[in-house]
């Protein structure tokens, strides 16, 4: 969790502003999308999937990795939809 959420917040911002760049202007939203879709099928892999442990937490460290993107997200996400008189 330390490392992996960790590194998936800041990936999530970093990824936001990449896509910024590239001119998407729903960046937190669309990034947070991008990454959270993926969760469900890794999270199958670490009880359907996994022969071992180590398959079992190489499944669950990705799990972490793209479940922290939002939690990096979503005040960027909300200062983007809140009107500037607010």
């Amino acid at each position: 969790v330390l490392i992996f959420g960790t590194g998936g917040a800041f990936f999530g911002g970093w990824f936001a502003s990449w896509l910024d760049r590239r001119g998407y202007r729903d960046a937190p939203f669309r990034a947070t999308l991008i990454c959270a879709v993926p969760t469900a099928p890794v999270a199958a892999g670490v009880f359907l999937f996994a022969p071992d442990a180590w398959w079992a937490a190489a499944f669950l460290a990705v799990w972490q990795f793209l479940a922290s993107v939002p939690a990096g997200l979503s005040g960027a996400a909300m200062m983007s939809i809140t009107p500037n008189q607010m």
